[in-house]
Parts: C-alpha cells; sequence; structure tokens
C-alpha cells in the first residue's frame, strides 16, 4: 500500500493514526483532513492512484473516486469505461506482481478470492442479537465490532460485552452506538484513544467537560479546528480552560495553537494598522 500518492494537486496517505482511514493534504506535509464518506465505503484496506483517480478495496468492495477523495463511489457494471481502463491497468500491475506459483495453483487463487469476498458477504448479512447469538462462536468478533449499521444498542453492547473488540468498537462510526448514554454505561471499555480520534465525534465544550479525564489531549487538541473556526470559541480561554490537561511540548503540533497563532495575527495586526492611522 502507497504511504502516499498525489492526485488532481494533492495528496493522499492512510492515516498514521488510524490505518482504517485516509487523509488528504492541500500541501503534502499539515494539515491533513479526514475523507469524511467512509461510511459508505467501510474500512479501507489499500490504496492505489490512476491517472485523475483514486481507487481503494474496501470492506465494502472496490471503489473509486474522481474528486480527489471527497466523494467515494462503489465500482458497478455500469462504472464510465475510462475508470474501467484505469482499474484494468491496475489488475494488469497486480496480476504482474503475483508469483508464478499464484498463477498456476487454482486452488490458492480460489483460497485468495474466497478470503477477500468474506467480509463483503458478511456485512451483507442484517445482524441482530439473535442471529449473533446464534452464531457467537463462530462469527469474526473483529468483523462485528467493524459493523456501520445502526443495530448498535444497550441491550446488544451488554449481550455481548465480553466478545466484542473494544479497540475496533472505539473507531466504529457508526451514530447509533457514538451516543453519550452508551460511552457513560461502558466508560472503562472505550479505547479512549480510538474514541477521542473517531471522525464522527464532533467534540463539543459540554463533551470535553464530561469526559475530560478519560479523552486522549495530545489526539483531541488535534482535532479542534471546527471548535475554533465554525463555533468562534476563543482558543485563549479553551487553552486557560483546560491547561491542566495540555501537554505543552506537543501543544505546537496542534490545531489550538493554530487557532491562538491566528488570534494573536490579529491582534498584532490591528495594532499596527491603529498605529499607521495615527501617523
Amino acid at each position: 500500500m502507497p504511504n502516499l500518492i498525489y492526485c488532481w494537486e494533492e495528496f493522499y496517505r492512510i492515516s498514521p493514526k488510524n490505518s482504517k482511514m485516509i487523509e488528504c493534504s492541500a500541501t503534502g506535509t499539515h494539515p491533513w483532513k479526514v475523507c469524511y464518506n467512509r461510511r459508505v465505503v467501510g474500512d479501507f484496506y489499500r490504496l492505489e492512484g490512476g491517472d485523475d483517480v483514486l481507487f481503494a478495496w474496501t470492506s465494502k468492495g472496490f471503489c473509486f473516486s474522481e474528486y480527489g477523495g471527497d466523494n467515494w463511489q462503489m465500482v458497478y457494471p455500469d462504472t464510465p469505461f475510462r475508470i474501467t481502463q484505469e482499474l484494468q491497468k491496475l489488475f494488469k500491475i497486480e496480476r504482474n506482481n503475483m508469483s508464478n506459483k499464484e498463477l498456476l495453483n487454482n486452488e490458492e487463487l480460489i483460497e485468495k478470492i474466497t478470503k477477500e469476498a468474506l467480509p463483503e458477504v458478511f456485512y451483507s448479512i442484517p445482524w441482530n442479537i439473535s442471529l449473533l447469538e446464534k452464531f457467537k462462536d463462530k462469527v469474526d468478533w473483529k468483523e462485528v465490532s467493524s459493523i456501520i449499521s445502526g443495530i448498535w444498542s444497550i441491550q446488544l453492547l451488554e449481550r455481548f460485552e465480553e466478545y466484542l473488540c473494544w479497540d475496533i468498537l472505539s473507531s466504529n462510526p457508526s451514530p447509533a452506538l457514538l451516543q453519550e448514554d452508551i460511552f457513560d454505561r461502558f466508560i472503562d471499555h472505550w479505547n479512549w484513544f480510538n474514541l477521542t480520534n473517531n471522525f464522527q465525534i464532533t467534540w463539543s465544550i459540554e463533551m470535553i467537560d464530561k469526559y475530560a479525564d478519560y479523552l486522549d489531549w495530545k489526539t483531541l487538541l488535534d482535532r479542534l479546528e471546527r471548535l475554533f473556526f465554525d463555533y468562534s470559541i476563543d482558543p485563549f480561554k479553551f487553552y486557560d480552560r483546560y491547561k491542566k490537561y495540555i501537554p505543552l511540548d506537543h501543544l505546537p503540533k496542534t490545531e489550538l495553537w493554530v487557532a491562538m497563532r491566528k488570534e494573536v495575527v490579529k491582534e498584532e495586526y490591528s495594532k499596527i494598522m491603529q498605529q499607521i492611522n495615527t501617523l
């Protein structure tokens, strides 16, 4: 899987914080932004770049984006011919990378393609408590923990509490799962690094106050852009409010620092303009 690819004047990479996310950047260095329609395509397994198209192997199938990674679509039989041609190029590369043994051994090929197809089958099943109960000793609970549909409830989580993978569950973007009553009921089960980094959660001041002692603050400080720029929260007041949680050595690398610096720029600009206007 490429660490970094370039498409339509933007860079794309697999997130170092969560290997099943794709991030994009207009500069190739900072800031990185999460591609937010992961719910449509599921978890990313591999990323490739065509001429002007991104291709991704995902838990829900094979996907492509003609719009710099902002809009992912599944590959279907009616996919545009240009995309199909680029896919053929990529498949040719894949085939040439396979060993002669893989090409000649039919059993191995069947096993390989079956293994890749099974996750898609798994996610097509309408799982519920009774089905999970019936197959609890046969299902892959890591896969169950990745389900994004609305199956999640306190009742289901309580029933299969010991089976679920809470590290994976903490990264799951399902809105049905990411509810405060569910956070509270299983407060000690969550992987708070993954939960803090879950892109489906917008951390409000109220939520930060409530979970301040659990949040991963290094991660949180890099996820506050909307708080400062969409909701106009004063970054200096934010710092003063939560300074006991904020690691000073990490601060200059965060969105909080960017917001603070912008405020200082505004203040200094205003001072200079006042001096100029009095000349």
